[in-house]
């Protein structure tokens, strides 16, 4: 099931969009695929499940993380 949840990352709200199976989200705009994202709040992109799996990697906490503090993504 595709969720969306609102995360506070350095005092601002953002909407964070995954899938619960493990599976990638397709943003249905553009037809990209990820395994899932971090948008603004008033922005209105719209994300489907598909059953293409998630395969292992770096967190996304992990790289917002790296993006606040400054470091290379």
């Amino acid at each position: 099931m595709l969720i969306t949840e609102t995360i506070t990352i350095a005092g601002t709200d953002y909407k964070h969009n995954y899938s619960d199976a493990g599976y990638k989200i397709r943003q249905d705009q553009t037809g990209i695929l990820y395994d899932d994202v971090i948008d603004v709040l008033d922005v209105e992109y719209t994300y489907t499940e598909t059953d293409e799996p998630v395969e292992g990697g770096e967190d996304v906490y992990a790289q917002v993380g790296r993006i606040v503090l400054g470091e290379a993504v």
